[in-house]
């Protein structure tokens, strides 16, 4: 009899390129994806949406973002529902630490139950750096990755638009503090 019987269980730590954000199939895409490398924000105030699908409860206690080689301006990390209703998200939080994981713990964690969702990412200036990958702006928006401007700290009903840059930042939202 297996320990969890009948139920999947998602893994503590959920990123852009895990199984379950859609854009992880970026990774197989390899003539058109620039491997991880430091890359500028493509444009300030700009929040980036990368849709994720939780198969079981998710007890959500931080988020994180890998920081480029330039760590400036201010970032915003968050969750939203499909129908762009903010659940939770850090707030306006300055970027620290260069080429390195920077977390950002909730005060109160918030269980996500079974379902799709949206990683959210903001940055203020386009001199914030992520590591990421640079796939086309057709494949991002084949992928379901979405935009909104004005987006520090993430809002709380952006207007979704289509990816119009061709930038797939590495973060992640995780059911630890201490990676």
């Amino acid at each position: 009899m297996p320990d969890f019987p009948g139920g999947a269980v998602c893994p503590p730590v959920i990123s852009t390129f895990s199984q379950y954000c859609t854009c992880h199939r970026l990774v197989f895409l390899a003539n058109s994806v620039a491997s991880g490398s430091s890359f500028a924000w493509p444009s300030a105030n700009r929040a980036m949406f990368l849709p994720i699908h939780l198969p079981a409860p998710f007890l959500l206690k931080s988020f994180f973002a890998v920081n480029g080689t330039t760590a400036t301006g201010n970032i915003d990390l968050g969750v939203y529902g499909v129908d762009g209703t903010l659940i939770a998200s850090k707030g306006s939080t300055a970027q620290s630490g260069t080429s390195t994981l920077q977390i950002l713990t909730l005060a109160t964690p918030i269980i996500l139950s079974p379902g799709r969702y949206f990683m959210a990412v903001s940055a203020s200036s386009t001199s914030t750096t992520f590591i990421g990958r640079t796939p086309a702006t057709l494949i991002l928006r084949r992928f379901g990755v979405l935009q909104a401007a004005s987006q520090v700290p993430l809002a709380t009903g952006p207007t979704f638009a289509t990816a119009a840059s061709a930038f797939l930042p590495h973060i992640g939202i995780a059911q630890i503090t201490t990676y």
